[in-house]
């Protein structure tokens, strides 16, 4: 989670310094271990930003303040490693 700020090159009409959101991403992971013609594998499955939260916006090059926040949506990852045994 990070929390709201205000971005001082941006006001409203009033005066007020501009106050960027905060913004809160989940993340998923599940993973199983097991053994692979007998060496130790695993599989795991990733989800980044569950929810598929947006950057709030903000006065910057790509409309979100990219120092504080990501914005690349929801994310999937799947992951497979065998530790090979020595005899």
């Amino acid at each position: 989670k990070k929390g709201s700020f205000e971005q001082t090159s941006l006001g409203t009409k009033e005066g007020e310094a501009y106050v960027v959101p905060s913004m809160t991403t989940m993340n998923l992971t599940m993973s199983y271990d097991f053994d692979l013609l007998g060496s130790d594998a695993r599989i795991r499955f990733s989800v980044r930003n569950l929810e598929d939260e947006r950057a709030p916006t903000a006065d910057r090059y790509y409309g979100y303040y990219a120092d504080a926040h990501q914005d690349y949506g929801r994310n999937f990852y799947l992951d497979f490693r065998v530790k090979m045994r020595q005899n």
